[in-house]
C-alpha cells in the first residue's frame, strides 16, 4: 500500500546559480538549478518514517522541540528516500512506535517523543 503520494507543481518558481540542491548558497561554482515545489501527502507513519530511519538524518533530541529542524529534517529526508524506502520506513516506524520491535536496538521512547513533534508540526496522530 502506498502511504504518500509526491507531484511537483510546475512552473518553477526561480533559476537559483551557487546554490546546492537544498537552495543553500555553495561557495564552489554550482550549475544553474530551477526550483521547483514538491507536494507531497503524507500519514504520521510516513513522517515517523522519514525522519526515523532516513541514512544521514539524525535529530537530536534537543532537534525534536525546534519546529525548523523538523521541517529541515523532512525536507532532507524526502530528497533522500525514494517511495519505496519510504513504505518500508513507515511499517518499520509503526512497529517501533508501537513498542513491537522492542530491544532491537531502537528506542520506543525516543519514537515516541518524535511522534511528539511529528504531531505538534504536521498535526497528524497515530
Amino acid at each position: 500500500m502506498m502511504h504518500g503520494t509526491l507531484a511537483v507543481q510546475l512552473p518553477p518558481t526561480s533559476l537559483l546559480e551557487d546554490t546546492d540542491a537544498f537552495g543553500n548558497t555553495s561557495p564552489d561554482p554550482e550549475p544553474v538549478r530551477v526550483e521547483v515545489r514538491v507536494r507531497a501527502c503524507l500519514s504520521f507513519a510516513d513522517l515517523l518514517g522519514l525522519l526515523a530511519f532516513t541514512s544521514g538524518l539524525c535529530l537530536l533530541d534537543e532537534e525534536l522541540s525546534d519546529d525548523d529542524a523538523i521541517l529541515d529534517g523532512l525536507q532532507y529526508a524526502l530528497l533522500m528516500t525514494g517511495v519505496e524506502a519510504m513504505e518500508a520506513q513507515a511499517e518499520l516506524a509503526t512497529s517501533a512506535y508501537h513498542g513491537v520491535l522492542r530491544g532491537r536496538g531502537i528506542s520506543m521512547d525516543y519514537m515516541r517523543r518524535l511522534g511528539t513533534a511529528v504531531t505538534r508540526v504536521f498535526g497528524v496522530t497515530a
